[in-house]
């Protein structure tokens, strides 16, 4: 992948011992999206650890640590947070972790900061997660995904220090709790939630980075104007520059309950893969849209989330019937069991979800693509001809129909009209039609049918009328200045009378 820039960064090999000893490997930092102002201090050089964002350029960030931003000097890890933070609050903690709101003690900085404390310090693989999580942030870039701003991760083979993290503070609410309060969301403001989502999923991948515990309460709901989710807690993720011993076994199931993917089971290879983070997404649609989780992506019956009765129920309610079959389409890919047959990357799902808000647009493309085809064809010299003859000769039947009318309409419901057999063949240069009165009160009686027919003869229209395979001419008339009066009225009208005689006993 190009990138911006020429960073150095030291990653230990897989496998190998740990800082201090052989194992390491000095290379050219491919990714795009890291701030090309953040550098290495001599110290991070020195200790050779992974500096993906040297902590002692933070105040760069606009943060006030109140530590300097030397390039020769290291703000060093510090073995508790409560050397540099004082606390505000407390938050709402989650399984692994504890949660405080902070302000930093030093250069008198007055931001509100989010502070995460691992809650078990002497689990080495609840130590390594949370190191995984600080270089996830580290590696990433985005508006969507918090910004570190202090740690002591990089410590995790040391017990004594008590690992904390700090990021930015988001003012809002996860999506979780946003559903909870509200209910279900609106069609188009889910759809555009789920699309900003994908856009910061996309970004993980193309860092190599898969989060896979996408869940309601990993979608933080920034308070403003604009929807702006925002990704939290990568201790789960995977990330190829970070991988070791401790990452996720191929034997150890991942723990997110939101959707339980078969890839995510036990002894399963595939737990890397960023198409589940696709289909994760996938299952945040479904529950702000309807406030149900997806859970599995097959039930006991065999139903996939959206093919559930209750899920259905609240999709029928709360999507627009014309985006319905259209929304259960891109769900019925979604929630496929082989990784294969799913979206295959987020960017491919954003764009169908792009499509579902942008019916109308599309619509009026292809119309305006239909229709100036069609009048492409219809400008035609030849199809201009053929168009003033089909009128020409529609006129002359349209006569025929107003002489039968009349006369149903006289007979006051006695015999009944019909129609049948209408041949537009102005191209053979003809137009054709079938019409048949019939006495009230016998559905049964098979009509005889009087065949009219319009035919352009030269620079005359002939309309002749079939009976019984006999063929007379009613009406003969020039093709530009056509005459359908009083002669043209009697003839019809005649051979109407004829055949209604021939119904009376």
């Amino acid at each position: 992948m190009p990138g911006r820039g020429r960073r150095i960064m030291l990653i230990r090999f897989v496998g190998k011992a740990r800082r201090g000893k052989s194992g390491w490997s000095e290379r050219r930092d491919p990714s795009p999206s890291r701030d090309p102002r953040l550098a290495h201090c001599d110290w991070c050089l020195r200790r050779r650890v992974c500096s993906l964002a040297c902590r002692c350029q933070l105040s760069r960030f606009g943060v006030s640590t109140g530590f300097s931003n030397t390039m020769n000097t290291h703000i060093e890890p510090q073995k508790t947070w409560k050397e540099r933070w004082m606390q505000i609050s407390d938050g709402e903690g989650g399984g692994q972790s504890d949660v405080k709101f902070v302000r930093s003690k030093q250069g008198g900085g007055s931001q509100v900061c989010f502070l995460k404390i691992l809650r078990n310090q002497n689990d080495p693989i609840r130590r390594n997660r949370f190191y995984r999580e600080i270089s996830a942030y580290r590696t990433l870039n985005h508006p969507g995904i918090l910004r570190l701003i202090d740690t002591n991760a990089e410590e995790f083979e040391d017990l004594d220090f008590k690992l904390y993290l700090v990021t930015d503070f988001v003012e809002g609410m996860s999506l979780q709790k946003l559903v909870e309060n509200q209910g279900a969301q609106p069609f188009e403001a889910s759809l555009n939630i789920v699309i900003r989502l994908l856009e910061i999923i996309e970004h993980c991948h193309q860092n190599e980075t898969v989060h896979r515990d996408i869940k309601p309460d990993n979608v933080m709901i920034r308070c403003g104007p604009k929807v702006e989710p925002v990704l939290v807690d990568f201790g789960l993720s995977f990330n190829r520059e970070i991988a070791d011993e401790n990452t996720t076994q191929s034997a150890e199931e991942l723990g997110n309950r939101f959707l339980r993917l078969p890839e995510f089971s036990p002894s399963s290879p595939n737990k890397r893969n960023p198409i589940s983070d696709v289909t994760l997404c996938a299952g945040i649609l479904i529950f702000v849209l309807t406030a149900k989780r997806p859970v599995f992506l097959l039930n006991e019956n065999r139903q996939m989330p959206h093919q559930r009765n209750d899920v259905r129920e609240n999709l029928v309610r709360n999507v627009p019937h014309e985006h319905l079959n259209a929304l259960l389409g891109v769900f019925d890919r979604s929630f496929q069991l082989e990784l294969p047959q799913r979206w295959h990357s987020a960017t491919e799902l954003q764009n169908a979800l792009n499509l579902l808000l942008k019916p109308s647009l599309i619509r009026e493309t292809i119309d305006n693509a239909l229709w100036a085809r069609i009048n492409s064809y219809m400008n035609q010299p030849h199809v201009s001809a053929l168009t003033d003859l089909n009128n020409m000769l529609g006129k002359c039947i349209e006569a025929v129909r107003n002489i039968a009318s009349k006369l149903h309409d006289r007979l006051k419901s006695q015999f009944f009209l019909s129609q049948t057999g209408m041949i537009n063949s102005s191209a053979e240069g003809f137009i054709q039609t079938q019409y048949a009165f019939r006495k009230a009160g016998h559905p049964d009686e098979k009509p005889e049918w009087i065949t009219f027919n319009a035919k352009a003869v030269g620079e005359e229209i002939l309309l002749t009328a079939t009976v019984r395979l006999l063929t007379q001419t009613l009406h003969r008339t020039t093709l530009r200045s056509p005459d359908y009066g009083s002669t043209f009225e009697k003839a019809v009208e005649e051979i109407f009378l004829k055949e209604i005689a021939r119904l009376i006993p």
